[in-house]
């Protein structure tokens, strides 16, 4: 049995990330215990610190592969766009109908530029040898990730054409309003055998839009809830776990942060309690340690902001000595409810929004969404600390409840794999 996972970031620098790939492994590996499981990777020395029993499989091969204007590369730029765009409709189409030959002129100018050309081929021997695509837990689907959604519908396109059958799971869809992102959505997505949620409100409706038949959908939840929920404390923790998402897509930014750090340093003092790092992303479009350590300043100055934490089961630690968690990341959000511990969620952007009224779908009001772009935001997050802290003891057994319920539909989703593996495919 052959398995190539597809991840949801391609470098191991995001803990949310990096959760949802361990457990799809090791589920994985608990139904096929000598399966050869490969995952596309930008990073092999990464991917074998977090996943040892994974081969990788590179992903440049992959965006070599279907970068659309490869071939032709800057003459693109001085074409009209729209003989630019039917350039591209026709390579799109004469790589799914003469692969060899694409394959052949990829590499030629590869090797043109002095570039190792054997990337393209490794990748493509990857879906030649799987017996299946998987999908590990993402937010890829959406407007903010529109680089990537199509990548991902390529190769999902990719394995249907060579009679590859795919299943995805742990996805969060939307927002789509992209016209190119839905119309290769709904070309594409009603071929998997299973596309498993994390929530129901909107990415339900948008797979019904793209025409996935509903007996191909299941709701799951988030598939890290499962390695925070094991790691649950017998009781709640004292502290209050703090993250701030400062990137372009979070529409979050070190104005607020100043905003943000003088309500949370405020409870602090009132209350008598830390301030917990709980950093999950680690990369140069977003690093969480360092919009954590301006949060802490002045407070604790001696704090990293949590660069040490990068393995998910430290953050996992961290979270669950928390009695609350204020954060901006989706992930220490996910950590510390799995765990029954209540979060209150900072939500600018769509993207963000969607992501935590999803979760507050699931959770209730043990996850509080504050939305920062209107009403009294400040205000609301200072109210919200007190509400949740001083109730957490009674929420924690129906968020566990919640958690427990995650935990076992994802585990029946993986379990369901051998069943859909034999399924005819959909011809679209």
């Amino acid at each position: 049995m052959h398995v190539l996972v597809d991840p949801s970031s391609f470098d191991c620098r995001n803990m949310g990330d990096v959760a949802m790939l361990q457990v799809a492994i090791a589920r994985l590996h608990a139904l096929w215990p000598h399966a050869v499981i490969e995952v596309l990777t930008s990073d092999p020395a990464a991917l074998a610190r977090y996943a040892p029993l994974a081969a990788p499989v590179p992903h440049e091969g992959r965006v070599l592969w279907f970068t659309e204007r490869y071939l032709l590369g800057g003459l693109h730029d001085h074409m009209p766009s729209a003989m630019s765009r039917r350039l591209v409709h026709w390579k799109r189409a004469l790589r799914r109908r003469r692969p060899a030959l694409v394959s052949r002129a990829v590499r030629w100018k590869l090797r043109a530029r002095g570039a190792p050309s054997d990337a393209p081929a490794a990748f493509l021997a990857a879906i030649d040898r799987a017996d299946v695509l998987v999908v590990s837990g993402a937010a890829t689907f959406a407007d903010e990730a529109r680089k990537h959604a199509l990548l991902v519908l390529n190769t999902l396109e990719l394995a249907a054409d060579r009679g590859k059958p795919a299943v995805l799971f742990g996805q969060g869809i939307g927002p789509v309003t992209r016209d190119d992102v839905r119309a290769r959505a709904a070309a594409v997505l009603p071929a998997a055998r299973m596309i498993a949620l994390r929530e129901a409100r909107e990415g339900g409706a948008l797979l019904s839009e793209f025409g996935v038949a509903a007996d191909r959908v299941a709701f799951t939840g988030d598939d890290a809830v499962e390695l925070a929920y094991e790691a649950r404390p017998p009781a709640l923790g004292t502290c209050v776990g703090v993250n701030l998402r400062v990137a372009e897509h979070s529409g979050l930014d070190a104005a607020f942060g100043e905003a943000l750090r003088e309500v949370l340093q405020r409870f602090a003092r009132a209350r008598g309690v830390s301030l917990v790092p709980l950093p999950i992303a680690f990369h140069r479009f977003a690093h969480d340690p360092t919009a954590i350590r301006a949060l802490l300043a002045g407070l604790d100055d001696a704090s990293d902001g949590g660069s040490a934490l990068t393995e998910p089961r430290a953050v996992i630690r961290e979270a669950g000595r928390c009695r609350i968690v204020v954060t901006g990341a989706y992930h220490a959000a996910v950590f510390a409810l799995a765990q029954g511990v209540p979060a209150i969620c900072l939500a600018r952007s769509p993207y963000y929004v969607s992501k935590f009224r999803g979760l507050a779908e699931q959770f209730g009001d043990n996850c509080a969404v504050i939305r920062l772009d209107q009403g009294a935001p400040v205000a609301e997050i200072a109210a919200a600390m007190d509400c949740l802290w001083d109730t957490a003891a009674a929420r924690r057994d129906a968020i566990l409840a919640v958690a427990a319920a995650q935990r076992a539909a994802g585990r029946a989703a993986y379990a369901r794999l051998p069943e859909l593996l034999a399924r005819p495919a959909v011809v679209s």
